[in-house]
């Protein structure tokens, strides 16, 4: 089972994730989170989300969907479940042939 929750910053993802992940004992992905630490661990995609940032623009959906995939691929999200924190419907890539299949959609607004 994949757990997604879309919002825009503000809307309640982070409050309820942690509640989620806590109850069925998954692992947490936040997107925000996920930027922030490849920026500041200075990573590839790090250093380009930075350059963005600091010129006041977004960081594209095809830079997030690549920070996204590295993080699925960790050995805690290998399983069948996890929940995501999302901002944009655009940042639920196309990988894995049937890997939304089973994915629950939650809008907090």
């Amino acid at each position: 089972m994949v757990i997604l929750l879309f919002g825009p910053p503000g809307s309640g993802k982070g409050t309820q994730s942690p509640q989620i992940t806590a109850l069925l004992k998954i692992p947490a992905i936040s997107t925000g989170e996920m930027l922030r630490a490849e920026c500041e661990a200075g990573t590839p995609l790090g250093k380009i989300a930075s350059e963005v940032l600091a010129k006041g623009h977004l960081v594209s959906d095809d830079l997030v969907n690549q920070m996204l995939i590295g993080r699925l691929a960790e050995p805690d999200c290998r399983g069948d479940s996890c929940s995501t924190a999302i901002r944009a419907p655009s940042h639920r890539p196309s990988f894995w042939p049937g890997f939304w299949s089973g994915t629950v959609f939650l809008r907090p607004w």
